[in-house]
């Protein structure tokens, strides 16, 4: 297995970290993307890239813009089709065949992945969402949604301490420790992720879309 270490520069100047694996065979034509979720980074999925490597895939796991290793603002967007944008630079940068691709995308992610299929239905040959956030689960009361709504307009960086619980993310314990001992995990997000984050989430319920399931 070779490894590489990417830089991609968004339009906006937002520096992109992405890695890239590739299996020891270099004839590979088969590309999996891999979309994380909110608040975490590519490097969570080392297990899952190590498996689709051993099959004959490229992987391609980019951190997206406020988490992990790239930059901008921590877990914040202006709008959520920043992160889509972000998603097809990737696609050009690393001339990822839509025929020749397949996308994983984990709770946000997955909302990325979806989103972007039902734009662009040519996007990728296949995708696997895993968990995919369509709807908020966490609870947030009628005065917090109110402060925040305030918020992002007026303070749209302000951040919120995340109200998921790690325990409910998984029953593993060496899966919650290490999570617990990771420092590019994120814990909080802004108002001005959240709140137009909204319509994305209502929208993608509705989606006719009709996935192929990546084995």
């Amino acid at each position: 297995m070779r490894e590489f270490q990417h830089t991609v520069t968004t339009p906006d100047g937002v520096r992109l970290f992405v890695r890239e694996c590739l299996p020891d065979v270099s004839t590979t034509r088969r590309n999996l993307l891999v979309l994380h979720g909110v608040c975490e980074h590519g490097g969570r999925y080392s297990e899952l890239s190590q498996a689709a490597i051993a099959a004959g895939w490229r992987v391609l796991i980019p951190d997206h813009r406020g988490h992990g290793r790239s930059t901008g603002v921590r877990v914040h967007v202006s709008g959520f089709n920043q992160y889509l944008d972000d998603v097809r630079l990737h696609c050009r940068h690393f001339s990822l065949d839509p025929q020749r691709t397949a996308i994983v995308g984990h709770s946000m992610g997955g909302l990325i992945a979806a989103l972007l299929l039902e734009q662009v239905e040519q996007s990728a040959a296949c995708a696997c969402l895993l968990s995919p956030c369509f709807r908020m689960r966490v609870h947030v009361d009628q005065f917090t949604l109110a402060v925040g709504k305030i918020l992002s307009v007026v303070w749209p960086t302000y951040h919120f301490r995340s109200r998921v619980r790690a325990a409910d993310l998984s029953q593993d314990e060496d899966y919650l420790q290490r999570r617990r001992q990771d420092l590019l995990i994120e814990r909080a997000v802004t108002a001005g992720w959240f709140l137009p984050c909204s319509e994305p989430w209502c929208r993608s319920t509705r989606t006719s879309l009709a996935f192929n399931v990546l084995c």
